[in-house]
């Protein structure tokens, strides 16, 4: 009789959880990616937004910045993406900046603040694109050989593929090379 009631209860159980996962799926769906490459456009929200190029340069090729981080030693790459974001709907968009993740693989990295305000010339993160106008941006990431890339990695870095990816949830947009 107790193996009946645990075998009972078991399956109670194990129908609620079933039923609380089904839920949970239904009130947040799965996620929808959209995906830019070079010259793409893609629109969400009234926002277009268009890839213009994908680079990767020595940090100090960048007028005005400096390594928050310090010490690198000269070891310090930026991948810079160049985006342009059109806004279409008659009220202006606040567009902040530090969403902005790139990826490749398993590396990660946010946006460098330092990087963006010399590249951009501006002292804030958050970018207002007035209705109907078009903003182009400089999004910059700081790759250092000294603490995220081996040696074989870094001498070829710019054979690997990069993203950014913005809005992650519900929509993701990954913008690549």
């Amino acid at each position: 009789m107790k193996r009946l009631v645990v075998a009972a209860l078991s399956v109670v159980f194990i129908a609620l959880v079933r039923f609380r996962i089904y839920t949970v799926n239904q009130k947040y769906p799965a996620i929808r990616e959209i995906t830019v490459g070079i010259g793409e456009t893609a629109e969400i929200n009234g926002l277009e937004i268009t890839l213009r190029s994908v680079e990767i340069i020595m940090a100090d090729e960048i007028e005005g910045y400096s390594d928050p981080a310090g010490g690198s030693g000269g070891k310090e790459k930026m991948l810079v993406f160049t985006v342009d974001f059109y806004n279409q709907p008659d009220t202006e968009i606040v567009l902040p900046a530090y969403e902005f993740t790139a990826e490749s693989g398993a590396w990660r990295n946010g946006l460098d603040q330092s990087a963006f305000f010399s590249m951009n010339n501006t002292d804030t993160l958050m970018k207002i694109i007035d209705p109907k106008e078009t903003a182009s941006i400089k999004l910059g990431y700081s790759i250092y050989e000294k603490y995220e890339m081996g040696i074989n990695v870094w001498e070829n870095i710019e054979n690997r593929a990069f993203t950014t990816v913005w809005l992650a949830y519900p929509i993701k947009i990954v913008v690549k090379e």
